[in-house]
């Protein structure tokens, strides 16, 4: 039996490294096959598959083929696990005492492939479920979930990863149970296979941990594993219908116009090839001092004295060269929305559940796609975000029907470009914020004065602060008054901002403006004295010369700018770098209105130099603690333009005006 393993083993691996297969290859693999040591059942399906491999009427093309010999290879391996009359061999023991082995020796080539795809099924799993929950009948993405769970049970046995294999085997029986029902997939249905999905993540975190020091022992299996097993094997055999036995003698294995050939999916052959984040990154490095150094190169006065049309041709066709070079290795880093857009889905239909309210999750703008690094760094924002809807945003159905409305709530999760920036919205037709409560809350803590009429768009921005909340008690989800402020916090280090709007009883959304990318940011250089700065563009509302009268100064607050019956905050950024102006007069000068901290300001500078696209430059551990200092960039002529932080400018002017 063992001769028969290594021979599927071996197989498996040629399938998973090429991806091809034709007669040539399979007929030895056949032969080797009968000479091996088989139970009369496993010799049968060989035969059936080599008569159809040798059958010259048949076409076998390498798609084909590597369709019908990982279907093959699943069915044998299910029968060598069997003693040849049905019964499960005593030797197979899915959970091997609660250790997760693994077989590690294939490299870490096939590893890395390994969680790859374990990854991609699980993610494609998850989505159609989601689907399937409003849709429980819908073929396609019932055959998406089964053909996945398949994928996933020849991978996890080819790598020998017990606990997996028996789970997805299990979970790809009660899909075949339920995908030729008509009702299609039933909520516990959904909720198993669900589970399995987290089990199955969880084990592939663990392997990839352990992947890192595989000189440590094995790790456990996940405490959720034996459990999960047994309600897929109760929901197996809940129905008399159980999964297709084995074709009888004389038919075939597989068939073109079968329904599991239909729906196994064909070669994991898209031409993708998997390369180390750390190449990428040194790619991007090079690629961007490329462009500095080409910047430099056109921006040299000495070149200007060189008349030759050759030359400047030449000069002109680099820098277009350049410029494709940077777009296509920026494009190399750009991943969809996708996959973080169906966890916080999954997030949200489970936080419903759980409370008792119904939520129905709309996504748009999934294939929108972002930095890998800014995606990694919205996680958490965006997870704060669509819990924050359902707990805060969504009413019970009974409240809901009781304000007039459906008893199914929505929730829209959306991604859309706009100019150099990608937005990110999430909003809900719940409750809409209480604005009095929020005044109410903010004067107790201190945030409000007790006379003060705050302006709505002053009380909106208080629920971003540290520590508050309007919730009555503390509940597993949530007022603990942590949120908000981790959401306002994580968008501004990746340089972007978050706005609020809300109607009572309505609404409410939140709007994530973010660059598309940490390496390359737009930014406008601006001047003040003989310093040079660079405001990120995502934090810029507006550029204006103001008029007589637009500026005034207000009792304890210093220095403002009414703009369009906004009294805003004026900051003079020569205060800030200790740097004598050329405009004393805000008036003579250039005021940029931006936004830092959820707030809106003022921003004085003497002259907008520009808009530049900018490589972003790590300032060192030295410089990393200035305020008001984001990062760096070398700026055409060679010198460096520090990239300001928009958030700290604002707190440093306010202390200056609170010590004077």
């Amino acid at each position: 039996m063992m001769n028969a393993e290594k021979l599927i083993e071996q197989m498996s691996l040629d399938l998973l490294l090429s991806g091809k297969l034709s007669r040539e290859k399979l007929m030895p693999f056949i032969h080797e096959l009968r000479e091996s040591n088989l139970h009369p059942a496993a010799r049968e399906l060989v035969e059936q598959f080599a008569s159809q491999v040798d059958d010259p009427a048949q076409s076998l093309s390498p798609a084909k083929a590597y369709d019908l010999t990982l279907f093959f290879l699943e069915r044998l391996s299910a029968e060598l696990a069997t003693d040849g009359k049905g019964k499960p061999s005593e030797v197979k023991e899915a959970l091997n005492d609660g250790v997760l082995n693994y077989d590690g020796t294939h490299g870490e080539e096939i590893l890395n492939s390994f969680l790859s795809e374990v990854s991609e099924h699980l993610q494609t799993i998850e989505e159609q479920l989601m689907r399937l929950e409003s849709r429980p009948g819908e073929k396609d993405a019932l055959n998406a979930v089964f053909g996945a769970m398949h994928s996933l049970k020849g991978i996890t046995g080819f790598l020998n990863v017990k606990a997996a294999h028996e789970l997805a085997h299990e979970a790809e029986t009660v899909m075949e149970v339920v995908r030729k029902r008509e009702a299609g997939i039933d909520p516990e249905e959904c909720d198993a296979i669900l589970k399995v999905v987290d089990v199955l993540r969880a084990i592939r975190d663990r392997i990839l941990a352990h992947s890192h020091a595989p000189h440590q022992t094995f790790p456990s299996v996940p405490e959720e594993c034996p459990a999960t097993l047994a309600e897929l094997r109760r929901l197996s055999h809940r129905e008399a219908q159980a999964a297709a036995p084995v074709p009888a003698s004389g038919t075939k294995i597989l068939d073109s116009k079968s329904d599991d050939f239909s729906n196994a999916h064909a070669v994991d052959s898209s031409g993708l090839v998997r390369v180390k984040v750390q190449k990428l990154d040194s790619l991007i490095e090079a690629i961007g001092e490329l462009v500095v150094t080409q910047t430099q190169i056109n921006q040299d006065a000495a070149l200007r004295l060189v008349t030759g049309v050759r030359l400047s041709q030449n000069l002109s066709q680099l820098g277009k060269i350049t410029r494709e070079l940077q777009a296509v290795a920026m494009s190399l880093r750009m991943y969809p929305l996708r996959e973080l857009f169906s966890r916080v889905t999954r997030l949200a239909r489970d936080l419903a559940r759980k409370q008792g309210k119904k939520v129905e999750v709309f996504v748009d703008g999934e294939e929108t796609e972002l930095d890998k690094n800014v995606i990694e760094g919205l996680v958490d924002p965006l997870t704060h975000l669509v819990r924050n809807a359902v707990d805060h945003g969504v009413d019970t159905p009974e409240a809901r029907i009781a304000a007039g409305k459906t008893a199914c709530a929505k929730l829209t999760i959306s991604a859309r470009h706009q100019g150099g920036s990608v937005l990110v919205t999430v909003s809900d037709d719940g409750r809409g914020l209480d604005l009095e409560r929020i005044a109410a809350r903010g004067r107790e803590r201190g945030l409000l004065g007790f006379d003060e009429t705050p302006a709505r768009s002053r009380l909106l921005t208080c629920i971003f602060e540290p520590g508050f909340s309007t919730a009555d008690q503390v509940t597993e989800i949530s007022g603990r008054g942590v949120g908000l402020d981790v959401v306002r916090r994580n968008v501004q280090a990746l340089g972007g901002r978050v706005a609020v709007d809300s109607v009572a009883g309505q609404s409410t959304e939140f709007t994530l403006t973010l660059p598309l990318t940490l390496a390359i940011i737009d930014g406008l250089i601006v001047r003040t004295g003989t310093e040079r700065y660079i405001v990120p563009i995502t934090s810029v509302v507006e550029s204006l010369q103001p008029k007589c009268g637009q500026v005034s100064t207000v009792h304890a607050r210093g220095e403002v700018i009414t703009v369009r019956d906004a009294h805003l905050p004026l900051v003079r950024l020569s205060r800030f770098a200790g740097v004598t102006p050329e405009y004393n007069d805000p008036c003579n000068a250039i005021v940029m209105i931006v936004e830092g901290a959820g707030e809106r300001y003022g921003l004085v500078v003497d002259e907008l130099l520009g808009q530049h696209q900018v490589v972003i430059r790590n300032l060192g551990e030295r410089l990393s603690g200035v305020r008001g200092v984001a990062s760096g960039a070398i700026l055409g002529d060679g010198r460096v333009g520090l990239i300001l932080d928009l958030e700290h400018v604002l707190q440093d002017s306010r202390e200056r005006q609170a010590a004077s």
